[in-house]
């Protein structure tokens, strides 16, 4: 019996600080972002990991916008996460394939640069598709094939 408790109070013990530990460091990761948005730290010195973090912070707040229509267009940044998947066709580059027309100006001016093996930006001629290239972001979920996330 007095195993059982011992073995209970070490597995508390164990959840209690993981969860302090998760709540630390979302509570610096966000302090970061503060840091990266105000200038204070670049993101040329962060670590992939810290620039993963921000970015998906960022990619949380921005959120909200994704229903918005792409001014001049006639979808928005979800109509591209849904309809377009991401085809790597060499070890930097990627294509946007989308399904319906109303898409296709963005297949023909948009490619995916990766900046590591499974994760990409997406970059576009002009400037009439700002917020895809500043708001969506591409992870691979084969070694051919990504989703994009906005």
């Amino acid at each position: 019996m007095h195993f059982k408790f011992r073995l209970m109070f070490l597995l508390f013990m164990f959840c209690v600080s993981a969860n302090s530990l998760a709540q630390n460091s979302s509570a610096n990761a966000f302090e970061l972002y503060k840091d990266v948005i105000s200038g204070k730290t670049p993101v040329e010195e962060l670590t992939p990991e810290q620039r993963m973090q921000v970015f998906r912070i960022h990619q949380a707040l921005s959120s909200a916008n994704s229903s918005e229509e792409i001014e001049g267009h006639n979808f928005s940044l979800r109509d591209i996460e849904r309809k377009c998947e991401v085809y790597k066709y060499d070890e930097s580059y990627g294509e946007l394939e989308c399904r319906g027309s109303d898409l296709r100006p963005v297949e023909r001016k948009c490619e995916v640069y990766f900046y590591d093996n499974q994760n990409g930006e997406i970059e576009c001629r002009g400037g009439d598709f700002r917020p895809i290239e500043r708001k969506c972001s591409v992870s691979l979920y084969d070694e051919e094939y990504g989703e994009i996330d906005c």
